[in-house]
């Protein structure tokens, strides 16, 4: 019998060893800002078609760090989408990535019906602005809510996803009116954008 659980602990660690990443820190920035490890440097895994950054590290200091347990981004890696991705602080190692999600901009913890959520932005890019909807992921990364605006063309905005202490939720949207300028020597039919913020 002990042989079982050993084994099943040497199955176990050979696993975890084969998610990790390849690449340690990187030190040197004469080398980083020559782009000798490339444009965005990046780091693969063995199980997994993901990257993540690999980050210039010029001092280690944990001590020197905040007291936060996790850094919350959403890079654009080559060939990859920008998605939400969370790396420990400890040690900038990954914990958590899905590039399924498009987008993935204000990636943060927030609370909702006192229960804490993943929350982030997920659509569309459009030149600055976007069109999509604020995701939220239980503990266990599942869906729990998708939330966008509704009677407008487009959707919410990559610029802000708040929850708020009434159980709701604070998003940007910019969307496209046509406004008769004629009277002050405009166009008839000139397009602009226009910017609301609502909650629901």
């Amino acid at each position: 019998m002990p042989f079982i659980r050993f084994s099943s602990l040497l199955i176990a660690a050979f696993a975890a060893l084969r998610v990790q990443a390849d690449e340690p820190l990187l030190t040197d920035s004469v080398a980083y800002n020559a782009w000798e490890y490339g444009d965005r440097p990046y780091q693969t895994y063995h199980s997994s078609t993901l990257r993540s950054p690999r980050f210039l590290v010029n001092t280690w200091n944990k001590n020197a760090s905040t007291t936060g347990t996790h850094i919350f981004m959403a890079p654009a890696n080559p060939g990859q989408k920008p998605s939400p991705m969370i790396l420990s602080s400890k040690d900038l190692s990954l914990v958590y990535a899905d590039p399924a999600w498009n987008g993935g901009t204000d990636t943060r913890m927030q609370i909702h019906d006192g229960q804490p959520y993943l929350t982030f932005w997920s659509g569309f890019d459009q030149k600055g602005h976007g069109t999509g909807g604020g995701v939220m992921l239980d503990t266990n990364y599942n869906l729990f809510k998708n939330l966008t605006t509704t009677g407008l063309v487009t959707g919410a905005d990559s610029h802000d996803f708040k929850m708020t202490n009434d159980g709701g939720a604070i998003m940007n949207n910019y969307h496209i009116i046509y406004t008769n300028l004629t009277s002050i020597g405009g166009p008839e039919n000139a397009m602009s954008r226009r910017a609301s913020t609502g909650s629901t």
